[in-house]
């Protein structure tokens, strides 16, 4: 799972405090984390057994008792049934707020911050801080104590993800000790439904290829867990023709608009089927265009979509140098989390 940017109205306002995270779940557990603070160049990291660590100094949690001087994070404005707890930290500990749920984490992980709640954090957000945490001793809950992972869901390569689970928003709580335990109260669960998903409009795109279909697949399934519906899309580059003499061109612009259509239709049907037999919403585009990566976030931009799901070819050396990648220059350009398959 990766969030490029953790703290986008800090970065958008000028406020340098944002992060760039990446997390791994295996079997719904974190596995790995690192967070890293461009600002600073503070970077923490976990691995699930090998410890938590900021730099090369190892964090391990003390599990010391709250006091008036401890330190506590809570998103705001407040949701209506966490104010009591919220009002409660607030009134007994300092407040801290730093506008991303990463560094917060990591912060807790450290021992700088001694609680965390959070009602809207995503699992991307939380994925990369929840291993460090963990890792240093740390708990990741809901705020009546129960532990929020395992997630259901889990990424076959580092891209944001949510689990059916997490999906519900359990306003999860970070605590660093037993003490901060105890300072969980028990609240009112959310009715279904009150909750959005985390993502609500997946875009799929699709080149024909093995690996596209297996993209297509992880896409579907992952929409359906989430009750989200999908956009198949396919971009096929303009029509260009060089050549030292015009006898040599074979083809015409529209004959190559009319075989890229044709292909194109038949790349969108597996996506279509595979909605189809899964009871997925499902959308497709066809574009014609010379730069297909844009082309994708320009239509995940216009159609609202929260999730591009797409594979990588996973060229290496050379290739990936000369030829390059148009998963990994949608990764490197959109603002869209983008979950990649190999």
């Amino acid at each position: 799972m990766l969030d490029p940017l953790d703290g986008t109205n800090n970065y958008v306002l000028g406020i340098p405090c944002f992060t760039v995270s990446i997390g791994i779940l295996r079997a719904g557990f974190p596995h790995v984390g690192v967070i890293h603070d461009p600002n600073t160049g503070f970077t923490a990291w976990a691995v699930s057994g090998a410890g938590a660590f900021a730099g090369d100094r190892e964090l391990n949690l003390s599990g010391g008792s709250l006091t008036a001087a401890s330190n506590v994070c809570v998103r705001v404005p407040v949701a209506p049934d966490l104010e009591p707890l919220a009002i409660d930290w607030m009134r007994r500990f300092k407040f801290r707020g730093f506008g991303s749920v990463a560094l917060q984490l990591a912060y807790v992980a450290t021992g700088g911050v001694d609680l965390f709640l959070d009602h809207r954090a995503a699992l991307r957000d939380l994925a990369a801080g929840a291993a460090l945490v963990i890792e240093a001793g740390g708990r990741v809950t809901d705020p009546e104590g129960t532990p929020i992972f395992p997630s259901s869901w889990s990424t076959i390569a580092v891209a944001p993800s949510r689990s059916s689970r997490a999906i519900r928003r359990p306003s999860p709580c970070v605590a660093r000790s037993a003490d901060a335990r105890r300072a969980q109260s028990r609240m009112t669960p959310h009715a279904p439904g009150e909750e959005d998903t985390m993502y609500k409009r997946i875009l799929i795109p699709t080149d024909g290829s093995e690996l596209s279909e297996m993209a297509i697949r992880q896409g579907v399934t992952l929409a359906k867990s989430l009750g989200a519906e999908v956009i198949g899309i396919t971009v096929f580059p303009t029509f260009f023709a060089f050549a030292v003499e015009p006898l040599m061109i074979t083809s015409t612009p529209e004959q190559h608009e009319k075989e890229c259509a044709a292909a194109g239709q038949k790349y969108l049907a597996v996506v279509t089927e595979a909605a189809r037999a899964a009871g997925v919403r499902c959308d497709v585009i066809y574009v014609l265009h010379d730069q297909p990566y844009a082309a994708i976030i320009e239509a995940a931009t216009a159609r609202g979509c929260d999730l591009i799901c797409m594979a990588s070819h996973g060229r290496k050396g050379v290739a990936a140098l000369v030829l390059g990648s148009e998963t990994t220059k949608v990764l490197t350009h959109s603002k869209i989390p983008v979950l990649v398959c190999r």
